[in-house]
């Protein structure tokens, strides 16, 4: 009888771990879900200020803003070195566009926020500067990102 008693004690303790197991990896689940989304934010916080950053350059500087409405609009008009400028506020501009661009690819990105993006990217293709821009540097950016700009690019 007490071979039972200790039997019955010792399925009973396995049932008890199991549950706690149970337990633990429901709440490990909860906790990566939720780290999950913490990163999911963080990432998108990470790509607003990639995006912000040419924003950001050309409000506190009088002289790039005026570069870029030159050159956006006449781009020869431009000096060597206020198209240098001009083109490398450009690569700070795509670097950002091509990463949300591989964001939302992966899914890190929601649709409805890409859409914004993408809205602002194809809006700013359109200009005399940047395809001059493009022409000259878009080769520096990797498929499949160079094609998507190259498509919005086509009449």
């Amino acid at each position: 009888m007490k071979n039972w008693d200790l039997a019955r004690l010792a399925a009973l303790a396995e049932i008890g771990a199991a549950i706690g197991v149970m337990i633990s990896v429901v709440y490990l689940a909860i906790q990566i879900q939720g780290s999950n989304e913490q990163l999911r934010a963080q990432f998108y916080n990470d790509t607003l200020d990639k995006l912000h950053k040419p924003l950001e350059l050309t409000a506190q500087d009088q002289s790039l803003a005026e570069i870029v409405v030159l050159g956006e609009a006449d781009p020869e008009a431009l000096s060597e070195a206020e198209w240098q400028r001009y083109s490398d506020l450009q690569l700070i501009r795509y670097d950002a566009y091509e990463h949300a661009y591989y964001a939302h690819a992966d899914g890190e990105l929601r649709e409805e926020l890409w859409k914004g993006i993408d809205s602002i990217l194809t809006g700013r293709v359109e200009s005399r500067g940047f395809r001059q821009f493009w022409t000259q540097y878009g080769g520096g950016f990797a498929e499949p990102f160079h094609g998507y700009v190259e498509a919005k690019l086509r009449p």
